[in-house]
């Protein structure tokens, strides 16, 4: 197997221009990943009708992206459009499951920013509007939807490149700013805690690195420890969380989280992933490569046949949007796609829930 065999790209997919107008909405815009999503949609050929979001500061932000924006002063104003066919939101985490309830029962389809929820009764509550109404509802995990060298792993490993896969180790610390965050983000009763807001991230990708190699998706957490270990200051912040996770065919999982990055360091977080197989393994840098590189989707390869190494910017195509828009115009909602987004969230909130106070507070 040479580089040029390894290194070799899937053939990009044809998404013919739309036919209809495609117009969607945004219900809250807590979250600036909210940028993104809309960007990508409008890219995606969908038309941005309107806005709502009860927090001035996060508006200002988001119409500082798309200035022409109609604002409206409630969400009834976006859900009761006949217009609108999809409604996006990156609103308070606690309050996603909420709006997404509400788009589903006024007949939209919903895409929502991770972590869509922060508890198991919000999940059951949510199964059960999506059940009875049958609109297709998606989660936006942002490092398995956007990040090239994580999209590219799901190739290697369908295509046996370090053999069959034994386990993943993720690591992602993110920077606190504490000063440029909002009061809701030092709240528990908002975020649900560190792992639920990170780490659902790690487990999506697990899943799909399962999936990718036609391995069942059965995953029981193991074991899990939380903390605020540096940062006793702000109250219920959790700045540090890890977790392990084995799945039924015997593939393990070891994910870290923190709000820890240094100031030194040229982006948010050097978020990595390590993938162990029976021949090799990958190991993903997905933001940066220190000291050498400050863009990121580097991709290290060592199996039978050497060590490898390709920065993969620009050569993975990004489906997501344009598929997700598609779908909800044919009416179509892929329910495998739907149990690994649920299960990420699912699988993450049982390991908050067990997991061990190591800071005692």
């Amino acid at each position: 197997m040479t580089h040029e065999e390894i290194f070799t790209f899937p053939t990009a997919q044809n998404f013919s221009p739309l036919r209809q107008e495609y117009l969607f909405g945004v219900i809250g815009t807590a979250h600036t990943h909210i940028i993104g999503m809309s960007q990508g949609l409008l890219a995606a050929g969908a038309k941005l009708a309107a806005v709502y979001d009860p927090d001035p500061a996060a508006l200002a932000v988001f119409l500082r992206h798309f200035p022409d924006t109609k604002v409206v002063q409630s969400p009834e104003q976006i859900l009761c459009d006949p217009a609108v066919r999809l409604i996006a939101s990156a609103a308070v985490p606690s309050d996603r499951a909420g709006i997404a309830i509400a788009a589903m029962e006024a007949g939209k389809d919903c895409m929502v920013d991770k972590a869509p929820l922060i508890s198991l009764e919000q999940l059951a509550a949510l199964k059960a509007t999506i059940a009875k109404t049958g609109r297709k509802y998606s989660v936006y995990y942002g490092e398995s939807i956007d990040n090239e060298a994580a999209l590219f792993a799901r190739d290697l490993l369908s295509r046996g490149v370090i053999g069959k896969l034994c386990h993943v180790d993720g690591f992602a610390p993110h920077r606190l700013n504490a000063p440029s965050r909002p009061a809701w983000f030092f709240q528990f009763a908002k975020t649900g805690g560190i792992l639920t807001d990170l780490v659902c991230h790690q487990l999506h990708q697990f899943l799909a690195f399962l999936d990718a190699q036609g391995l069942p998706t059965d995953v029981v957490p193991v074991a899990s420890r939380v903390g605020n270990l540096f940062h006793s200051e702000l109250g219920e912040l959790q700045d540090f969380g890890d977790t392990m996770y084995t799945a039924a065919c015997g593939v393990s999982g070891y994910f870290r989280v923190d709000w820890n990055s240094p100031e030194g360091l040229s982006t948010w977080g050097d978020s990595r992933m390590i993938l162990s197989g029976e021949d090799g393994c990958i190991e993903l840098r997905k933001n940066c490569d220190i000291a050498r590189s400050k863009g990121g989707n580097h991709i290290y390869i060592v199996n039978r046949q050497g060590e490898f190494y390709e920065n993969v910017s620009g050569k993975i195509q990004k489906t997501y949007f344009p598929r997700f828009i598609r779908e909800s115009l044919e009416g179509y909602a892929d329910p495998h796609a739907l149990q690994l987004d649920l299960d990420a969230i699912e699988l993450t909130i049982r390991a908050q829930m067990a997991a061990v106070d190591i800071a005692g507070t």
